[in-house]
């Protein structure tokens, strides 16, 4: 993960941040071996990477509607007393996290937490998955017969703004997890939704450095959707923007760390390895004076280009709206394409990259939307960089597994 080039002393994303470029993919950045994993999204103009995997007919954007029931893939194993795994529960249409809703063999669901302090100086990022879909691990295993997504379970954890040292991903087997409609536990991490607030106890070790992280955040909903979307044409992939706009409190004991500011909260689910099933995507959220503008283009496996904009005010209503032109970002050090949205003329700026993988990118972009100037988290997500080999290979560095009492 390269950070030390991104932070300022006084703040995490400066006024001056690297200017973009209308269709240059000329940038220049230095191969690191440090890898960082997550996952997410974005999409390409002209002669871009994404546009480059599309039909050379060129098809239209492919509008996808808000689903209101449907979607549940094939239930996987589990127990109604939390261990793993609930039988009971559904992710649709709820409008907050259900952690005991099943997952298939070979699946995945992921809670996703972002959030971005008042002063600029600081971000956080939490996920939580069932069924690791970035780990090695799991990507060798899951097609043994014996193999759950409950045995490759992961928290990842990334303190920006604060110095080095303080990122973790860390893999559970099943016997270090216990999911119920409103908690989830992972080693001697905890997740809790009370019905008005979600609470994260985080208890982590970095890696590679060996840093302790630990500390308590929460999550204080100002908007909440009960919207779930297919992001593939089968309907295997799926997205819920559970919690668009937020109020966050970090309090972090290791490092010693406080601070207030804008959230988010969303979640993944499929019943297929998510590699299976997409080659690549471009997400982008910012809160507005209105409300949020989320802005999803994805490339599943079969090539067409699926692209969600929607717009949530503050009562959680959702507005799908055809999105500004599509610009480009300058490439990151591992090469990976960026693009972003921003209305017509307006060129979007780089504040901060967040993450630098080798297959995966987050930033913080000032972009102009709906002739509004906002801040905006934006993420590119190549998934048939992620199954190379050569990647894979270095992931292990980055993720470690928990041992059995941790």
């Amino acid at each position: 993960m390269r950070t030390a080039d991104f932070f300022s002393p006084r703040t995490l994303w400066p006024q001056s941040g690297s200017s973009t470029r209308q269709h240059s993919h000329h940038d220049t950045g230095s191969v690191r071996a440090t890898v960082s994993g997550d996952g997410r999204r974005t999409l390409r103009s002209g002669d871009s990477w994404m546009a480059s995997l599309l039909p050379s007919s060129g098809g239209a954007h492919t509008p996808s509607g808000t689903v209101s029931g449907g979607g549940q893939c094939s239930p996987g194993p589990g127990r109604a007393d939390g261990s793993p795994v609930g039988t009971t529960g559904s992710r649709l249409s709820v409008g907050r996290p259900v952690f005991n809703a099943p997952v298939g063999a070979r699946g995945y669901a992921w809670w996703y937490i972002d959030g971005l302090s008042d002063d600029g100086r600081n971000a956080i990022t939490v996920i939580v998955f069932l069924g690791s879909v970035f780990s090695p691990f799991y990507f060798k295993s899951r097609d043994r017969s014996t193999t759950t997504p409950y045995d490759h379970c992961a928290m990842n954890v990334a303190l920006y703004g604060c110095g080095r040292g303080n990122w973790s991903f860390t893999e559970y087997g099943r016997n270090r997890v216990a999911c119920h409609a409103d908690s989830l536990v992972l080693g001697q991490n905890r997740i809790d939704w009370n019905g008005q607030s979600l609470t994260c106890g985080i208890t982590e070790r970095a890696a590679p450095i060996p840093n302790s992280i630990r500390g308590t955040i929460r999550v204080h909903p100002e908007t909440s959707t009960g919207s779930t979307l297919a992001l593939d044409g089968p309907g295997r992939h799926w997205w819920q923007p559970l919690i668009p706009r937020a109020r966050i409190e970090v309090a972090m004991e290791k490092p010693a760390l406080r601070w207030s500011g804008t959230g988010y909260v969303d979640s993944n689910h499929g019943c297929e390895p998510l590699d299976d099933g997409m080659r690549c995507w471009s997400w982008l959220r910012a809160h507005t004076s209105a409300g949020t503008t989320i802005i999803y283009d994805v490339i599943p496996a079969d090539g067409s280009l699926r692209s969600h904009a929607l717009k949530i005010n503050r009562r959680g209503d959702m507005e799908p709206f055809t999105p500004p032109p599509r610009v480009s970002l300058p490439k990151t050090g591992w090469r990976i394409h960026r693009e972003t949205h921003a209305d017509f003329g307006f060129v979007p700026t780089v504040e901060a990259t967040l993450e630098d993988a080798p297959f995966y990118s987050r930033s913080v972009l000032d972009t102009q939307l709906a002739g509004e100037r906002v801040k905006a988290v934006h993420e590119s997500l190549s998934l048939e960089r992620f199954r190379s080999s050569w990647v894979r290979a270095l992931l292990p560095f980055r993720m470690r597994r928990a041992r059995r009492r941790e």
